[in-house]
């Protein structure tokens, strides 16, 4: 595995914890819950490969617990823990969901037993990145967004290109498959109904190919199916396509429901989308706040602002000083480069390949993919957390620049949100 696996350690009183801990300590990364309650949501959060859970305080929570997560279905592995090995408990443990069962008292056994289910989850895990693009609220733009980032993260072309895919995890009213003019015979519930003999030649022939070369799985309109796809799962479904995608591209999260927190917590990257609004500020400040008490490390989420124009009354520096972090990258407004691409059903790279907009998204994807063009400032709040603040782009979806000595977008008759361009606009 490209990173220690995360063992979550259930029901352990402190005498014993360190005893685990000791034997551990070369192994993985152990993480205590005293709350055997607690264990699917903890495992859920955490991200755990591995749940050890301590029999020896209290059988019957600790058999509750393993029942628990085996009937969440989630990717933890679970060993049973006992002061002695009664034949009548190890029956117990394994009817309860264990895959192995230590003794406490021998710490060598537990680290062997551990590093070959370590071992087991390793292989084939490689470098693959699940980037979760992240609206501050609606109407933010994030499928326009989403479609062109994949594209734009393929790279080159023929041997040199990555594979890409993104997930719609809308599972009522995605746009993914609309806004590239496609259809697809296989839903997100079929894959995960077919997870278990899933190889790389049966899921490339499971997802829909966009003529970009971009994969899309998506919900389509079975929607009668949308709920046999269980939010347990989608974490492990991520990093099945992360070890066969250079890139997977999520869209569709709408607040921190249980769906949306499996696939942040499986994210590399989340791009929290905002414009440049009261509303959409606000509710950034309070995403920010949720993915700190989630603990996400510094460099995993990053600002992006969205339908940029300079001349907004609250402007960039405004943003940053509000939300108490830089904004990593800016996409520009161009409302009749992106409605043109998304009536059509291509990318914006075919609609508009010399739009500002077209290479603010290229700058995002570099961004994404670890490229970092130009000179970066220093010193700032937070610095490390976000990147530093870069020279402004433009927008992905809606509205328009007003040039120099222009004249400011009007608002169009039909009512609308989206502003028309005037003639000076470009």
């Amino acid at each position: 595995m490209n990173e220690r696996p995360t063992i979550i350690l259930i029901g352990c009183p402190a005498q014993r914890e360190g005893v685990v801990k000791a034997a551990l300590r070369d192994v993985a990364e152990l993480r205590p819950e005293p709350n055997p309650l607690a264990a699917v949501p903890t495992a859920r959060r955490l991200g755990a490969h591995i749940a050890l859970v301590d029999l020896a305080s209290d059988v019957e929570q600790g058999l509750r617990a393993m029942q628990d997560l085996r009937s969440a279905d989630g990717e933890a592995q679970v060993v049973a823990l006992a002061l002695e090995k009664d034949p009548d408990l190890i029956l117990q443990a394994m009817r309860s969901g264990a895959c192995e069962f230590v003794v406490l008292d021998r710490p060598g056994e537990l680290a062997r037993v551990v590093g070959d289910l370590v071992r087991r989850l390793a292989p084939d895990e490689p470098a693959g990145q699940i980037v979760s693009l992240f609206p501050a609220k609606g109407g933010m733009g994030g499928t326009a967004m989403a479609t062109n980032l994949a594209a734009m993260l393929l790279g080159g072309e023929g041997e040199g290109a990555r594979r890409v895919v993104i997930v719609d995890l809308d599972l009522q009213l995605g746009d993914v498959l609309v806004f590239l003019d496609m259809q697809s015979r296989y839903t997100i519930a079929d894959v995960l109904h077919h997870m278990k003999r899933l190889d790389r030649e049966l899921l490339f022939s499971s997802v829909a190919r966009h003529g970009s070369g971009v994969d899309v799985l998506a919900q389509s309109d079975h929607l009668e199916e949308a709920d046999k796809v269980q939010p347990a799962k989608i974490g492990a479904l991520l990093k099945f396509l992360a070890r066969n995608y250079d890139y997977v591209v999520v869209d569709g999260l709408r607040g921190f429901d249980e769906m949306a927190l499996a696939a942040l917590d499986a994210s590399n990257k989340v791009l929290l989308v905002l414009t440049q609004d009261v509303p959409s500020i606000k509710n950034a400040q309070r995403c920010l706040d949720v993915f700190r008490r989630l603990s996400y490390e510094p460099d995993k989420v990053s600002v992006v602002l969205n339908r940029y124009q300079k001349s907004e009354k609250i402007d960039l520096g405004a943003i940053e000083d509000n939300l108490g972090v830089a904004v990593s990258c800016v996409v520009a407004n161009d409302y009749p480069s992106v409605i043109k691409a998304i009536n059509r059903g291509i990318l914006l790279a075919d609609a508009a390949p010399r739009a500002k907009v077209t290479e603010d998204l290229r700058k995002l994807a570099a961004h994404v993919a670890g490229e970092r063009p130009g000179r970066r400032d220093g010193g700032g709040f937070l610095a490390g957390l976000f990147g530093r603040k870069r020279p402004a782009t433009k927008e992905v979806r809606a509205l328009t620049v007003t040039p120099p000595g222009g004249t400011a977008a009007v608002k169009p008759e039909d009512g609308s949100d989206e502003p028309e361009p005037t003639p000076e606009a470009v």
